[in-house]
Protein backbone atom coordinates (compact mmCIF):
# COMPACT_ATOMS: atom_id res chain seq x y z
CA UNK A 1 0.00 0.00 0.00
CA UNK A 2 2.80 2.39 0.95
CA UNK A 3 4.69 1.59 -2.25
CA UNK A 4 1.55 2.23 -4.30
CA UNK A 5 1.11 5.65 -2.67
CA UNK A 6 4.76 6.47 -3.37
CA UNK A 7 4.37 5.42 -7.01
CA UNK A 8 1.31 7.67 -7.40
CA UNK A 9 3.17 10.54 -5.77
CA UNK A 10 6.14 9.98 -8.08
CA UNK A 11 3.85 9.91 -11.13
CA UNK A 12 2.32 13.30 -10.32
CA UNK A 13 5.74 14.78 -9.54
CA UNK A 14 6.98 13.67 -12.96
CA UNK A 15 3.79 14.90 -14.63
CA UNK A 16 4.15 18.36 -13.07
CA UNK A 17 7.87 18.43 -13.90
CA UNK A 18 7.14 17.44 -17.51
CA UNK A 19 4.49 20.13 -17.98
CA UNK A 20 6.67 22.82 -16.40
CA UNK A 21 9.65 21.73 -18.52
CA UNK A 22 7.61 21.90 -21.72
CA UNK A 23 6.66 25.48 -20.88
CA UNK A 24 10.34 26.36 -20.34
CA UNK A 25 11.24 24.91 -23.73
CA UNK A 26 8.48 26.89 -25.44
CA UNK A 27 9.62 30.13 -23.81
CA UNK A 28 13.42 29.81 -23.78
CA UNK A 29 14.66 27.20 -26.24
CA UNK A 30 15.94 27.99 -29.71
CA UNK A 31 14.70 25.54 -32.32
CA UNK A 32 17.67 25.75 -34.68
CA UNK A 33 20.58 24.01 -32.92
CA UNK A 34 23.34 22.86 -35.27
CA UNK A 35 26.01 20.23 -34.65
CA UNK A 36 29.53 20.38 -36.09
CA UNK A 37 30.74 17.13 -37.71
CA UNK A 38 32.79 14.83 -35.48
CA UNK A 39 36.22 13.54 -36.51
CA UNK A 40 36.10 10.18 -34.73
CA UNK A 41 33.74 7.68 -33.12
CA UNK A 42 35.56 8.25 -29.83
CA UNK A 43 36.06 11.33 -27.69
CA UNK A 44 37.91 12.08 -24.48
CA UNK A 45 36.53 14.61 -22.01
CA UNK A 46 39.17 16.20 -19.81
CA UNK A 47 37.78 17.16 -16.43
CA UNK A 48 40.01 19.41 -14.35
CA UNK A 49 40.33 17.16 -11.30
CA UNK A 50 43.78 16.61 -9.72
CA UNK A 51 44.15 13.14 -11.29
CA UNK A 52 44.09 14.62 -14.81
CA UNK A 53 47.78 15.51 -14.62
CA UNK A 54 48.70 11.86 -14.13
CA UNK A 55 46.45 10.84 -17.03
CA UNK A 56 47.93 13.46 -19.36
CA UNK A 57 51.51 12.63 -18.40
CA UNK A 58 51.09 8.86 -18.75
CA UNK A 59 48.40 8.45 -21.40
CA UNK A 60 48.97 11.32 -23.80
CA UNK A 61 49.01 8.99 -26.83
CA UNK A 62 45.60 7.59 -25.89
CA UNK A 63 44.17 11.09 -25.53
CA UNK A 64 45.51 12.22 -28.90
CA UNK A 65 43.88 9.27 -30.69
CA UNK A 66 40.39 10.71 -30.14
CA UNK A 67 38.49 13.98 -30.37
CA UNK A 68 39.29 16.00 -27.25
CA UNK A 69 36.89 18.06 -25.14
CA UNK A 70 38.22 20.35 -22.42
CA UNK A 71 36.33 22.62 -20.05
CA UNK A 72 36.46 25.75 -17.91
CA UNK A 73 40.00 26.89 -17.04
CA UNK A 74 41.91 24.30 -19.05
CA UNK A 75 43.24 26.99 -21.41
CA UNK A 76 45.41 28.51 -18.67
CA UNK A 77 47.54 25.35 -18.49
CA UNK A 78 50.50 24.49 -20.73
CA UNK A 79 48.72 21.28 -21.71
CA UNK A 80 46.26 23.32 -23.77
CA UNK A 81 48.74 24.14 -26.53
CA UNK A 82 50.37 20.70 -26.24
CA UNK A 83 47.17 18.71 -26.79
CA UNK A 84 45.45 21.22 -29.10
CA UNK A 85 41.90 20.07 -28.21
CA UNK A 86 39.37 20.47 -30.99
CA UNK A 87 36.47 21.12 -28.62
CA UNK A 88 35.95 23.34 -25.57
CA UNK A 89 32.85 23.75 -23.42
CA UNK A 90 31.97 26.68 -21.16
CA UNK A 91 28.83 26.80 -19.03
CA UNK A 92 29.33 29.09 -16.06
CA UNK A 93 28.23 32.73 -16.45
CA UNK A 94 31.56 33.73 -14.91
CA UNK A 95 32.99 33.42 -18.43
CA UNK A 96 30.92 36.35 -19.65
CA UNK A 97 31.95 38.48 -16.67
CA UNK A 98 35.07 40.54 -17.47
CA UNK A 99 35.56 41.21 -13.75
CA UNK A 100 35.92 37.54 -12.84
CA UNK A 101 39.69 37.14 -12.58
CA UNK A 102 40.18 33.44 -13.32
CA UNK A 103 37.44 33.15 -15.94
CA UNK A 104 38.61 36.22 -17.86
CA UNK A 105 42.17 34.89 -17.68
CA UNK A 106 41.01 31.64 -19.31
CA UNK A 107 39.21 33.59 -22.06
CA UNK A 108 42.37 35.62 -22.72
CA UNK A 109 44.45 32.46 -23.10
CA UNK A 110 41.80 30.82 -25.27
CA UNK A 111 41.81 33.78 -27.67
CA UNK A 112 45.56 34.39 -27.59
CA UNK A 113 46.91 30.82 -27.68
CA UNK A 114 44.52 29.03 -30.06
CA UNK A 115 46.16 28.58 -33.47
CA UNK A 116 44.08 25.62 -34.66
CA UNK A 117 40.40 25.15 -35.42
CA UNK A 118 38.33 24.63 -32.29
CA UNK A 119 34.62 24.40 -31.53
CA UNK A 120 33.65 26.26 -28.37
CA UNK A 121 30.31 25.04 -27.06
CA UNK A 122 28.43 27.72 -25.12
CA UNK A 123 24.84 28.37 -23.97
CA UNK A 124 22.73 30.69 -26.12
CA UNK A 125 22.75 33.30 -23.34
CA UNK A 126 26.46 33.91 -24.06
CA UNK A 127 25.42 35.28 -27.43
CA UNK A 128 24.03 38.36 -25.68
CA UNK A 129 27.37 39.22 -24.06
CA UNK A 130 29.17 42.02 -25.92
CA UNK A 131 32.36 41.24 -23.95
CA UNK A 132 32.30 37.59 -24.95
CA UNK A 133 31.47 38.29 -28.59
CA UNK A 134 34.21 40.89 -28.85
CA UNK A 135 36.82 38.50 -27.48
CA UNK A 136 35.92 35.61 -29.76
CA UNK A 137 35.76 37.81 -32.84
CA UNK A 138 39.51 38.37 -32.50
CA UNK A 139 40.42 34.77 -33.33
CA UNK A 140 39.32 33.23 -36.63
CA UNK A 141 40.11 29.69 -35.41
CA UNK A 142 37.41 29.80 -32.73
CA UNK A 143 34.00 28.58 -33.86
CA UNK A 144 31.21 29.26 -31.33
CA UNK A 145 28.60 26.48 -31.18
CA UNK A 146 25.48 27.47 -29.22
CA UNK A 147 23.23 25.09 -27.30
CA UNK A 148 20.05 25.29 -25.23
CA UNK A 149 20.82 25.13 -21.54
CA UNK A 150 17.17 24.67 -20.61
CA UNK A 151 16.79 22.12 -17.82
CA UNK A 152 14.18 19.52 -18.72
CA UNK A 153 12.87 16.99 -16.21
CA UNK A 154 9.92 14.64 -15.93
CA UNK A 155 9.15 11.34 -17.65
CA UNK A 156 12.20 9.72 -19.24
CA UNK A 157 10.37 8.88 -22.48
CA UNK A 158 9.52 12.57 -22.94
CA UNK A 159 12.71 14.20 -21.80
CA UNK A 160 14.92 11.82 -23.76
CA UNK A 161 13.01 12.80 -26.91
CA UNK A 162 13.51 16.48 -25.99
CA UNK A 163 17.20 15.83 -25.28
CA UNK A 164 17.67 14.15 -28.65
CA UNK A 165 16.12 17.19 -30.37
CA UNK A 166 18.53 19.40 -28.35
CA UNK A 167 15.68 21.50 -27.00
CA UNK A 168 16.54 20.79 -23.36
CA UNK A 169 19.12 18.97 -21.25
CA UNK A 170 19.72 17.61 -17.75
CA UNK A 171 20.59 19.94 -14.90
CA UNK A 172 24.34 20.44 -15.17
CA UNK A 173 25.52 21.15 -11.65
CA UNK A 174 28.97 20.33 -12.99
CA UNK A 175 30.34 21.25 -16.42
CA UNK A 176 31.20 17.61 -17.13
CA UNK A 177 27.49 16.75 -17.15
CA UNK A 178 26.95 19.26 -19.94
CA UNK A 179 30.03 17.92 -21.74
CA UNK A 180 28.92 14.28 -21.64
CA UNK A 181 25.46 15.32 -22.83
CA UNK A 182 26.90 17.28 -25.76
CA UNK A 183 29.10 14.34 -26.76
CA UNK A 184 26.15 11.96 -26.71
CA UNK A 185 24.15 14.29 -28.94
CA UNK A 186 27.08 14.77 -31.29
CA UNK A 187 26.94 11.05 -32.00
CA UNK A 188 30.10 9.67 -30.40
CA UNK A 189 29.97 5.93 -29.78
CA UNK A 190 32.50 5.88 -26.94
CA UNK A 191 33.03 8.71 -24.47
CA UNK A 192 36.02 8.50 -22.12
CA UNK A 193 36.20 10.59 -18.94
CA UNK A 194 39.53 11.67 -17.47
CA UNK A 195 40.09 13.90 -14.45
CA UNK A 196 36.51 13.39 -13.26
CA UNK A 197 37.60 13.06 -9.62
CA UNK A 198 34.60 14.73 -7.92
CA UNK A 199 36.35 14.51 -4.56
CA UNK A 200 35.27 17.93 -3.28
CA UNK A 201 33.68 16.54 -0.13
CA UNK A 202 37.04 15.14 0.97
CA UNK A 203 38.49 18.65 1.14
CA UNK A 204 35.85 20.19 3.44
CA UNK A 205 36.81 20.28 7.10
CA UNK A 206 36.14 22.12 10.35
CA UNK A 207 39.04 23.55 12.32
CA UNK A 208 39.24 23.82 16.10
CA UNK A 209 37.26 27.08 15.98
CA UNK A 210 34.40 25.52 13.99
CA UNK A 211 35.48 27.45 10.93
CA UNK A 212 34.85 25.67 7.64
CA UNK A 213 37.95 25.25 5.48
CA UNK A 214 37.95 23.87 1.94
CA UNK A 215 40.52 23.11 -0.73
CA UNK A 216 39.72 23.93 -4.34
CA UNK A 217 41.88 21.31 -6.05
CA UNK A 218 42.48 21.00 -9.78
CA UNK A 219 45.25 19.49 -11.90
CA UNK A 220 46.71 22.98 -12.44
CA UNK A 221 46.88 23.95 -8.76
CA UNK A 222 45.27 24.09 -5.36
CA UNK A 223 43.68 26.91 -3.37
CA UNK A 224 42.59 26.83 0.26
CA UNK A 225 39.92 29.22 1.48
CA UNK A 226 37.74 29.87 4.50
CA UNK A 227 34.10 29.22 3.70
CA UNK A 228 32.73 31.28 6.58
CA UNK A 229 33.99 34.41 4.87
CA UNK A 230 31.87 33.59 1.82
CA UNK A 231 28.50 32.72 3.37
CA UNK A 232 26.30 33.91 6.23
CA UNK A 233 26.89 32.44 9.69
CA UNK A 234 23.17 31.57 9.77
CA UNK A 235 23.47 29.50 6.58
CA UNK A 236 24.85 25.97 6.62
CA UNK A 237 27.54 25.65 4.01
CA UNK A 238 27.57 21.91 4.61
CA UNK A 239 23.87 21.64 3.69
CA UNK A 240 24.36 23.73 0.56
CA UNK A 241 27.48 21.85 -0.52
CA UNK A 242 26.02 18.38 -0.13
CA UNK A 243 22.82 19.44 -1.89
CA UNK A 244 25.00 20.60 -4.78
CA UNK A 245 26.80 17.24 -4.77
CA UNK A 246 23.45 15.44 -4.80
CA UNK A 247 22.37 17.42 -7.87
CA UNK A 248 25.64 16.65 -9.65
CA UNK A 249 25.51 12.90 -9.10
CA UNK A 250 21.79 12.85 -9.90
CA UNK A 251 22.67 14.49 -13.21
CA UNK A 252 25.07 11.66 -14.00
CA UNK A 253 22.35 9.16 -13.12
CA UNK A 254 20.06 10.72 -15.74
CA UNK A 255 22.93 10.79 -18.25
CA UNK A 256 23.63 7.09 -17.76
CA UNK A 257 20.05 6.25 -18.71
CA UNK A 258 20.12 8.67 -21.65
CA UNK A 259 23.41 7.21 -22.92
CA UNK A 260 21.87 3.75 -22.85
CA UNK A 261 18.82 5.12 -24.71
CA UNK A 262 21.12 6.53 -27.43
CA UNK A 263 23.39 3.47 -27.59
CA UNK A 264 26.45 5.37 -26.33
CA UNK A 265 29.10 3.96 -23.99
CA UNK A 266 30.40 6.35 -21.33
CA UNK A 267 33.62 4.98 -19.83
CA UNK A 268 35.17 6.52 -16.73
CA UNK A 269 38.93 6.20 -17.18
CA UNK A 270 39.79 8.70 -14.40
CA UNK A 271 42.55 7.48 -12.10
CA UNK A 272 40.23 8.16 -9.16
CA UNK A 273 36.59 9.18 -9.23
CA UNK A 274 33.39 9.09 -7.19
CA UNK A 275 31.14 8.82 -10.26
CA UNK A 276 29.59 5.37 -9.93
CA UNK A 277 27.03 5.13 -12.76
CA UNK A 278 29.46 4.71 -15.68
CA UNK A 279 31.66 1.71 -16.38
CA UNK A 280 35.07 2.20 -14.75
CA UNK A 281 38.14 1.24 -16.78
CA UNK A 282 41.92 1.54 -16.37
CA UNK A 283 44.28 2.87 -19.00
CA UNK A 284 47.50 0.88 -19.30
Amino acid sequence: MIQRILNIQRFFEQLFDSIFSILKVIVWSKFSVSHPPVQSENCVILGNGPSLKDSMDNHKDFILQSDIFCVNLFAISDYYTQLKPNNYLLLDEAFINPNHERASQAIEHLVKDTAWKINVFIPYKFKKSAYFQDKFSKNQFIQPVYFNYVIFGGFDWLRFWIYKKDLGMPQSQNVLIASVFRCINLGYKNIYLLGADHTWHESIRLDENNEIIADDSHFYGNKTYQINQLVSQEESYMARQFLSLHKAFKGYEVLARYAQYRGTKVLNASKRSYIDVFEKIKLF
